[in-house]
This record gives structure tokens, sequence and C-alpha cells, in this order.
């Protein structure tokens, strides 16, 4: 692999390790106390912004963008499988248009989370 690249894998796995632990752990605790797992959220856009002010900073906004994207697209399919496996405290049942439209609006929530990481890493 080449070494130019070798940070933004990292970075990569830093984004969904933090995601799946945040839907996995989030999921199990929301259960156990008794609070919506929606509250969970803030995390998960700190995990956005962390990851795309590094990857803006080393390597671009467009990356950044991409990297988000893929981790939001990550955290509305086989993040929302982990948190419905581990029963996490949410209200409302997912339909199938609901899944869609979550994907759709994650995909953009990453992409805008993104966009704020590379504004503060060139503040």
């Amino acid at each position: 692999m080449n070494s130019t690249y070798f940070n933004l894998l990292i970075y990569f796995l830093i984004g969904l390790s933090s995601i799946s632990v945040i839907d996995t752990a989030g999921a199990i605790a929301s259960r156990k106390f008794k609070f919506k797992y929606s509250y969970l959220s803030i995390l998960s856009c700190t995990v956005y912004v962390g990851i795309g002010y590094l990857v803006s900073e080393e390597y671009g906004l467009l990356t950044a963008i991409i990297i988000n994207f893929i981790l939001a697209f990550y955290d509305s399919t086989i993040g929302l499988k982990f948190s419905q496996i581990f029963k996490a405290n949410i209200e409302e049942k997912m339909e199938p248009q609901s899944n869609l439209k979550m994907i759709i609006i994650m995909s953009f929530t990453g992409i805008f989370f993104a966009l704020i990481g590379y504004f503060i890493s060139v503040i």
C-alpha cells in the first residue's frame, strides 16, 4: 500500500469503529438505562466532524466528503442493523420507505459535517 494513503485508511477505520461502537454500545445503554437512542446522534455527528477535519486537513475537501459519505451510508444501513439487533430504545418502527429516506438524509448529513470539519481545518 502506498504510504500516502495509510493515514487515510487509519482515519476511515477509526470512523468506522467509532460508529460501530456508538451503534452497538449505545443501543445496549439506551435499553438498559432507558433513554432515547436518538440522543446519541450527537456522538455520531462528532465523529463525522472529527473525521472530516482529519481527512480534509491532509487530503482535501473532496476526499473528506467521500469518506464521510461512506461512513454515513454505513451508519444508516449496517449501524441501523446493529441498533436493531441490540434492541435500542427507539420509539418508532422503521418501514422500508423510511429506511431509504434515512439513508439519503444520513448521507447528506455526513457530507454536511465533512464541510464543517473542513472549515475548522482551514481556520
